[in-house]
């Protein structure tokens, strides 16, 4: 077995990864790797989540459609 310990992460989703998700019976058109889902970073903090974009601040900040009630 290779040293995986000296391989990119990039490496590895190509030697390993992605041969074990096609012979678990995925096509090669249901595989997407590397893909861009916006212009800047997704921030999560709990159950919150923001858009930044690389200007000024949040783009979108968004809650779950049905958040859960405070315990408290």
């Amino acid at each position: 077995m290779e040293n995986k310990k000296h391989l990119s992460e990039r490496d590895i989703c190509t030697k390993f990864i992605t041969p074990a998700v096609v012979r678990a019976g995925w096509s090669q058109s249901q595989i997407r790797e590397e893909v861009t889902f916006t212009a800047g970073p997704i921030v999560v903090r709990g159950k919150l989540a923001s858009h930044y974009d690389n200007s000024d601040g949040p783009l979108d900040e968004s809650e779950p459609d049905n958040p859960e009630p405070d315990p408290r």
